[in-house]
């Protein structure tokens, strides 16, 4: 099996099947572009066997991702974070909060995107400036979310990685 190497963990679901040779490409690629700092577009023939195949990763990995659902209605707001009150000295205080995303960017570890295909191109051109830094490259990267008025630095974590998946359509 020229191309691959023999450390490809066998996957098996009882209810879900996942083709041996497809299986072994996609682990390899993604161990390669994950492990050295890449984030991955993982495109299957439909939405559901991209996720197929990023959850057999994941799961073989033993990491616990965020996952977000990409929608039509997934608004930037809703991937990067958005005000709510909160109380101090029993006084309202508008608080920012921290999405899913900015959580792993800023502490490490996976973050799945599905659907990506779904989101509208504004929101993703916003994501742009994420996916194009390299966490691993040795440099400190500080990311600027206008939306956190009173932080808008976040300093992106060198474990930090997005998968998404999308279908070939």
């Amino acid at each position: 099996e020229k191309g691959y190497s023999l450390d490809t963990p066998a996957i098996t679901f009882n209810e879900d099947r996942i083709d041996s040779e497809c299986w072994k490409n996609v682990y390899e690629r993604m161990k390669l572009g994950l492990d050295g700092g890449c984030h991955i577009l993982l495109v299957g023939k439909t939405e559901y066997a991209a996720r197929k195949y990023c959850r057999s990763y994941l799961e073989v990995i033993g990491e616990e991702p965020k996952i977000i659902h990409c929608t039509s209605s997934s608004s930037s707001e809703g991937i990067i974070g958005s005000y709510a009150i909160d109380t101090e000295n029993n006084k309202p205080k508008p608080k920012f909060n921290l999405s899913g995303l900015l959580k792993v960017i800023k502490h490490g570890g996976i973050c799945v995107m599905q659907n990506l295909e779904l989101m509208k191109s504004n929101v993703i051109e916003r994501m742009n400036s994420v996916l194009e830094l390299v966490p691993t490259d040795g440099r400190k990267h500080l990311l600027r979310f206008d939306e956190n008025h009173e932080n808008p630095l976040i300093e992106m974590s060198p474990d930090f990685r997005i998968i998404a998946t999308t279908s070939e359509t």
